[in-house]
């Protein structure tokens, strides 16, 4: 396995997970998290990048390594650089370049592989989660926002400024509630953790997590009445993917689907009946790595 090969030839394998409140570092090895530490996230790049300096020498970095480092935001993908990363407050930031600098007294050999969160965590799940084996695959990860990724014949979409596959921003209702984006109407402003906590506090006056509220929602007709909304909007998600791309599979994963047992099967069921006679509907699986998938897509892309 290349993996193997490339520490048995003494180069080292680290994947990082850079999100809006934590930074997780973790040694790959095998296509699996063998090491890995975490903690909060700094403010400014190079405290971000101290963080990955301290990390890597904490899980015994030496010689040779290559780093995948899978960040919140959109990534140039012809320079790397953080283009924007609203969670983190950053633009036009070469983390890269910050990391490097962090580890030049190390005695590292650094190689560097910048990529959006969503889409490495989209990798990993295509090499060596609920994807492999397939070409041609899409991912929706639902947590506080909603994230998205494309493979198709096997090759990693990134679009042409690393906007690729923003999924949870294409338009569900026209002129719809508004959405942390600025636009009105995404998949995001109905289904997105955010925004089913925020439409139930709006009819009960309460602020429950968008957990709690699927625990309620048997008994809760407010609680019922929104996650239906949001079960619809997801339905409506894949059905969009499916038209547009014709993948064989939709990989959904994030925070919510992991908590709220059941709602893959009632999303993957209401998309089924949304496809209609004559169309076939792609496979619907759960992300099988859970929070280890960014960590293991990032550090196989550093290859």
């Amino acid at each position: 396995m290349r993996i193997q090969r490339k520490e048995m030839g003494g180069e080292m394998l680290f994947g990082v997970d850079i999100g809006g409140s934590h930074i997780r570092v973790g040694r790959v090895v095998a296509e699996r998290v063998v090491q890995r530490t975490e903690k909060a996230v700094g403010k400014s790049p190079d405290t971000v990048a101290q963080q990955i300096a301290s990390a890597l020498a904490e899980l015994g970095a030496s010689g040779t390594v290559h780093l995948g480092i899978g960040c919140a935001g959109r990534i140039c993908p012809q320079t790397g650089k953080v283009l924007f990363s609203p969670n983190l407050g950053w633009r036009d930031v070469d983390l890269a370049a910050e990391v490097e600098r962090a580890t030049q007294k190390t005695g590292l050999q650094l190689l560097v592989t910048m990529e959006n969160d969503v889409n490495a965590a989209v990798w990993g799940e295509f090499r060596c989660g609920a994807g492999k084996g397939k070409r041609n695959i899409a991912a929706v990860f639902v947590g506080t926002g909603i994230g998205g990724g494309l493979v198709i014949e096997g090759k990693l979409v990134r679009g042409a400024s690393g906007g690729g596959a923003e999924v949870g921003h294409a338009p569900f209702a026209a002129g719809g509630a508004r959405c942390v984006c600025g636009r009105r109407g995404c998949f995001e402003a109905y289904a997105g953790g955010w925004a089913v906590e925020a439409h139930y506090e709006k009819m009960t006056g309460k602020r429950l997590k968008a957990s709690e509220i699927w625990t309620r929602r048997r008994e809760d007709p407010s609680a019922a009445k929104v996650w239906r909304q949001a079960i619809e909007a997801l339905a409506h998600l894949l059905l969009t993917l499916s038209a547009i791309v014709d993948v064989e599979m939709v990989v959904l994963g994030g925070g919510i689907v992991e908590r709220c047992e059941g709602l893959a099967d009632e999303v993957a069921s209401a998309y089924r009946d949304l496809v209609g006679d004559g169309w076939r509907a792609a496979d619907v699986a759960i992300a099988k790595l859970t929070r280890d998938a960014t960590l293991v897509g990032a550090a196989l892309l550093a290859l």
